[in-house]
C-alpha cells in the first residue's frame, strides 16, 4: 500500500499543473489574510534621527586645538563616543529625563548609532510605536550623550546639527513583507490540498490499471459487468 501512494515529482508537478485553480486561490486567500492581519494587529514602527558633529572643544589653545583636531579626525573619537552613548549611566539618564517607563535594555535595543561616510558626523536613531517619543528619545540621547562626554572626557565638542522631529511615514510592517509571507503560506497549503485530493481519487480501484498497481502483478482475468433487464425477473 506504501508504495501505491507514493507521488514522483512528475506526477505532483503534473497534478499542480491540472489544479492550478486551487493553488492560485490559496495563495490569494493567503495574501489576503496575511496582509489583513499585518495592517490589524502589528503596530507601525516610526524612526527618528538626530544628526551630531564631533567639532573643536573651546576653551583650550591654539597648539592643544591642533592637536586635538588631529585626534579628531581619526574615527577612534566617534567610536569612543559611541560606545559612551551605549552605556547603562547614558540610558538611565535619558529615561529619567524623559520620565519613560521602559526598561534600560528595551530602550538600548531599540537605538540605532551610524556614521555618516567619513566624516566626523554621526546619527543616533531610536525606533517606537509613537513617532512623538521616538523623536524625544533620540533627541535625549543626544543630550545626554553631550553631558556624559563632558563630564567622562572633559571635552565639550559635540553639536547638535539636526534635532529629531517625528516622522509621519512609519518604517513598518512592510506590506511587501506580508505578501511575500502570505503568498508562501497559502502557496504551501494549496499543494497540500492538491497532494491530498490526488491520493484520495488513487485510494479508489476504479479500473484494472489501478488494481494492477496496488498490487504490484499482472490480472488474469476480468468479470465483466452485468445489469438484468427488469422485465426478465
Amino acid at each position: 500500500m506504501g508504495n501505491y501512494l507514493e507521488i514522483s515529482f512528475s506526477d505532483f508537478l503534473n497534478m499542480c499543473i491540472k489544479k492550478w485553480w486551487i493553488l492560485l486561490g490559496c495563495t490569494l486567500v493567503g495574501i489576503l489574510i496575511s496582509f489583513i492581519f499585518g495592517m490589524t494587529f502589528v503596530a507601525p514602527v516610526y524612526e527618528a534621527h538626530t544628526t551630531l558633529f564631533i567639532g573643536n572643544p573651546s576653551g583650550v589653545d591654539a597648539d592643544t586645538r591642533i592637536m586635538i583636531q588631529e585626534f579628531e579626525m581619526t574615527q577612534q573619537l566617534i567610536n569612543d563616543y559611541k560606545e559612551i552613548l551605549r552605556t547603562r549611566l547614558v540610558a538611565e539618564n535619558v529615561v529619567k529625563e524623559l520620565n519613560l517607563g521602559i526598561p534600560i535594555e528595551d530602550l538600548r535595543s531599540e537605538m540605532i548609532i551610524a556614521n555618516i561616510g567619513t566624516t566626523r558626523l554621526f546619527s543616533i536613531g531610536y525606533r517606537d510605536t509613537n513617532p512623538k517619543i521616538a523623536a524625544e528619545v533620540a533627541n535625549a540621547f543626544s543630550n545626554q550623550l553631550s553631558l556624559a562626554v563632558s563630564g567622562i572626557v572633559g571635552l565639550e565638542n559635540i553639536q547638535i546639527i539636526d534635532e529629531a522631529i517625528a516622522p509621519e511615514d512609519p518604517i513598518g510592517p512592510s506590506a511587501v513583507i506580508f505578501v511575500i509571507v502570505g503568498s508562501s503560506l497559502g502557496l504551501l497549503l494549496g499543494m497540500g490540498v492538491v497532494v491530498n485530493k490526488s491520493i484520495s481519487a488513487k485510494k479508489i480501484l476504479q479500473n484494472v490499471e489501478d488494481i494492477e498497481g496496488l498490487l504490484g502483478l499482472p490480472i488474469l482475468a476480468e468479470l465483466p459487468s452485468y445489469k438484468m433487464e427488469a422485465n426478465r425477473l
